[in-house]
Order: structure tokens, then sequence, then C-alpha cells
């Protein structure tokens, strides 16, 4: 059952039903609230399509579209709190689970003048597909590259790593990243090697005097996975809200490849282009990791 807040001077928040892990692009969805928020108009509705941005890992940009024919300017993670006000994004103080706290998607639409939907009715939610597509195959190739990367770097490390990811790897991508950015077709993520992961085991000197190299392996594994065209899903273990815990699968040869993710994603590998590739440059901290998805 989802759980309820109330906003300030009105009836209960219901927490909303997201439908961007099915892959969904489209629906009809109930007004909850419709309010001024920072020069925008902030609307809630009990159903959407949209993927918001993620409050605590932003690295997936909000879908674009529309909502009652409106153009939507952003999407972001709210989160109603027992004293019944909405907090947006990195406003938000409470982490997933927390009770008394309603999780919710709000809709930005500018403040145009235009008549915006009235609570309780029922309206059109469109995504941009084309927007979509782009930052879901982006988004599947750069975990399929971040288990590469940990297959490819397994033999340089001196001591057993604390922590393997879903192929019982050493996870360098987990334990180094530090930030990545999701856009059509690209994605860009920064890895730090610094002393901790030095002490953790990683021949750091020869991960990066090797990384031209690295970058042909990687690809190469990218091209043979891609070309089986394995299916992907979107876990959510039952849990239709936008707070809930999601894990990315793909039904590689090799077994179920799995990531925890709150993105979108592209419903097989199929839709990946072969010549899918990775790019790796050094940086101040450590390197990072350009895939290129075409």
């Amino acid at each position: 059952m989802p759980t309820h807040g109330r906003r300030r001077y009105g009836e209960p928040v219901e927490a909303t039903v997201v439908l961007f892990p099915a892959g969904r692009t489209r629906a009809s969805g109930r007004v909850l609230l419709a309010r001024p928020a920072a020069g925008r108009w902030a609307v809630i509705t009990d159903t959407t399509p949209f993927h918001p941005v993620d409050h605590t890992w932003p690295d997936q940009p909000a879908d674009r579209g529309t909502l009652a024919g409106l153009p939507v300017e952003d999407c972001v993670t709210g989160a109603i709190g027992p004293d019944g006000e909405l907090r947006l994004g990195p406003d938000i103080p409470a982490r997933r689970g927390d009770p008394g706290w309603t999780w919710v998607v709000v809709h930005l639409l500018a403040d145009s003048g235009a008549a915006l939907p009235a609570t309780g009715q029922e309206v059109e939610l469109a995504v941009d597909e084309d927007f979509r597509s782009g930052l879901s195959a982006a988004h599947t190739a750069c975990h399929l590259a971040a288990l590469a990367l940990n297959e490819a770097t397994a033999d340089l490390w001196r001591k057993e790593p604390p922590r393997r990811d879903c192929f019982g790897h050493p996870d360098l991508d987990g334990m180094a990243i530090e930030r990545s950015a999701i856009t059509p077709y690209r994605s860009v993520d920064e890895y730090r090697l610094g002393k901790s992961i030095r002490k953790r085991g990683l021949d750091t000197d020869a991960l990066l005097g090797g990384l031209d190299a690295l970058a042909g392996v990687v690809s190469a594994r990218l091209a043979g996975w891609i070309g089986s065209g394995a299916p992907v899903a979107i876990d959510t273990g039952g849990d239709s809200g936008v707070a809930a815990r999601r894990t990315w699968t793909c039904a590689l040869p090799e077994g179920l490849a799995s990531y925890p993710c709150g993105g979108t994603h592209a419903a097989s590998l199929a839709q990946l282009p072969a010549t899918t590739h990775v790019v790796y440059r050094p940086s101040e901290s450590g390197f990072t990791a350009e895939t290129v998805v075409g």
C-alpha cells in the first residue's frame, strides 16, 4: 500500500505510481496537486510515465514532454513530509523508507499564464520518445561498460578486493566512481584512483599506463555482448513508487547481469549498435570513461 502525506490546507497526496521502469512513455493521470514553485508550476499526478531526476544520484536528466499539452520544463523527485510541506530534489531531508514521507514525481511547468489543469482532473502525459531512447541507450551501455571494465581490470588487484560485482569480478566501478553524467547516446563517468583504492590493492600505475589498450579490450567485450541481443529488464521488487529500489538486469550469455539503477533503459541489447565503444582519458584524480553509443 502506498504511504500518504498531507499537503498543507489540502487533501492527502498519494505516492506517485511510475511507469518508466516498464518503458512506458504515455499515460493518463489524475492531478493531485498544482502549486507555484520557484517561478514555475509544480504538478503532481497519481500516475506518470516521466522519469524524474534522482535527488541522490542525478546521473540521468529528466524526461521531456507534455502534461495536458503543456511543456514540462523539468521533472524532479519530490517528498511530502509529516508537516505537509513539499520538498524538491536536493532539499529533501529524508531517506527512502523513512516513516511519514510520501514520495512523488513533480512535473515543473512554465508559469506562462496558460490555464492549468484542476485538482482531480484527468490529464494526458506524453514523454518525448526520441529523447528518452537516447538516454536509455546510453544508460544501458554505461552499465555494460562498467561490468566490462571490472572484468578487464581483474588481474590488476594485488589483494582480495572488498567488493565484487554480479559476475564475481573486483568492483572497480563501484569502488572508484565519483560522478556519472548521461546524455543521449553518450555517458561520461569519472573515476577516482586515490590512496584508498591503492590500499585496497589496485595497481593504479598499471591501469593508468595502459588506458588505450584497456579501452580496446572493453570495447571488444561490449561488441560481443551487444551482438547477443540480450534482453534487458528493470526489477522493481513489486514496488511501483518512485522511491523503490530498482535493479537493472540483462540476460548476458555468461549469466544474469545486475546493477542497482533508478534510470531508464533499452529493452534489449539489439537496440544498441555494434560500434558502441569506450574512450578512457587520464584526469587529475584518476580517469574518465566516455561510453559512446554509435
